[in-house]
């Protein structure tokens, strides 16, 4: 359940049924986020991420649409798959300056964009964008104790949510070096050990 709480808090800030999202950074919480998303009954989810593991495994947990943002435009896609709108809701998960700017760029009049993503470094920009666009932000921290759990737990146990396919590795203890080393290269999601 952890930091599946955190993907739950992200997705869920506002209600997500029947809305348009977009998860911006499919990391483990990203796609996690995707699959709560798509259970909560989201219509429409666009995910963006620039390694292809984590490209295959956002379709897998269920992305509709999954974008390449080194080699596509996901300004335009979106454009293009809401008829021009932009998306109801934005979750940033990537922590990327680019994707800063990106989540008020995508995100309709009115919607909402909620971060979870911590940047390494400033991010410029200008908050007119989001207030003439009426875009209420969310700044997610952590879980809301006990209710994210209690969430998290029912999603699971009704089998709304698979988790599985974010393993990607299972490894003995002793290989703990070769676990670490497959993520720090983006080749892995979630590494399990286990012991003897």
């Amino acid at each position: 359940m952890e930091p599946m709480g955190n993907a739950a808090d992200t997705v869920l800030a506002e209600p997500i049924a029947g809305q348009r999202l977009a998860v911006l950074g499919c990391g483990p919480i990203g796609l996690m986020g995707i699959a709560i998303a798509k259970a909560c009954g989201a219509s429409l989810v666009i995910a963006s991420e620039p390694n292809p593991l984590r490209r295959e495994l956002a379709k897998r947990m269920g992305a509709d649409i999954v974008v390449n943002p080194l080699e596509q435009d996901l300004t335009e896609i979106v454009r293009n798959e809401t008829d021009g709108d932009g998306v109801d809701a934005v979750a940033e998960m990537s922590g990327h300056p680019v994707a800063f700017q990106q989540a008020i760029d995508i995100v309709t009049a009115g919607g909402w964009v909620a971060w979870l993503g911590l940047f390494n470094e400033p991010v410029t920009f200008n908050p007119t964008d989001a207030i003439v666009k009426a875009i209420r932000i969310h700044a997610v921290t952590g879980r809301k104790l006990f209710s994210t759990w209690e969430l998290v737990t029912r999603l699971l146990a009704a089998g709304k949510v698979d988790l599985e396919p974010l393993i990607s590795h299972r490894l003995p203890l002793e290989r703990f070096d070769d676990g670490f080393q497959s993520v720090l290269q983006g080749q892995a999601v979630k590494v399990l050990f286990s012991l003897p």
